[in-house]
């Protein structure tokens, strides 16, 4: 089905996926979104977080055709291995497993481990790795929840990952240098699961984003009620 004003030329697609290279396999969605739309404008780093900040989506807002929509589809990765562990996975041509997202763990057993060692932002050594640096910073402020989680601490992680790239990537889009053009972001999660089973993605966040609404309306707001059934 076609979603009326829809279409991939009129459509400014960007993505912040975590470049592992599991996460961009053919048959994962970030495949899947460039053989739909046929060129992508790429903000991410490490986990997923959309590292080039506004100067970045102000690069891209400026590429968005008239009339035309702009897409933003986001979020950090999560592995299964074939014995059901979250954030471990068997990779081609190993015989062990490794983490991933190896970023997002790292950082975890990073202040787990109590090493109060960590450059400052704004000294050189920060600035020298930022991207690990910022997330060992954004996931020391959720460490807490991340042991919270009723799933344990792994699962946990996925989820304050996702509200880190969440976090940014609403800092950064600007309705107001899109053209008129609205802007939808679909958030979520890529899990990464053990051969021969597909890699998923876990939708946590539909929204759209006008000059009229600049909190963004949810897919909910956006559908016939009609169409919505009850649980």
């Amino acid at each position: 089905k076609k979603i009326p004003g829809w279409s991939p030329e009129q459509t400014l697609l960007g993505t912040s996926f975590c470049p592992d290279e599991i996460s961009n396999e053919k048959g994962d969605l970030p495949q899947l979104l460039y053989d739909v739309f046929g060129k992508v404008f790429p903000f991410s780093g490490l986990a997923g977080v959309p590292f080039t900040g506004r100067t970045g989506f102000k690069a891209f807002a400026s590429h968005v055709p008239k009339g035309g929509t702009v897409l933003i589809v986001y979020g950090p990765h999560v592995s299964i291995s074939p014995t059901g562990e979250v954030g471990k996975f068997k990779r081609p041509g190993q015989d062990h497993l490794t983490s991933a997202c190896g970023a997002c763990i790292g950082a975890l057993k990073i202040i787990e481990s109590g090493d109060i060692n960590q450059p400052s932002p704004g000294t050189e050594a920060y600035e020298e790795d930022f991207q690990m640096n910022y997330i060992i910073q954004e996931i020391r402020k959720r460490f807490e929840k991340i042991h919270m989680h009723p799933q344990g601490k792994q699962v946990g992680l996925v989820y304050q990952a996702f509200d880190v790239a969440e976090k940014l990537i609403r800092a950064i889009i600007n309705v107001d240098i899109v053209d008129g053009s609205p802007i939808v972001l679909l958030g979520g999660v890529q899990i990464n699961m053990p051969d021969p089973l597909p890699d998923f993605y876990l939708p946590l966040c539909f929204r759209r984003f006008t000059q009229e609404c600049r909190e963004g309306e949810s897919w909910k707001d956006m559908l016939d009620p009609s169409h919505l059934i009850s649980r």
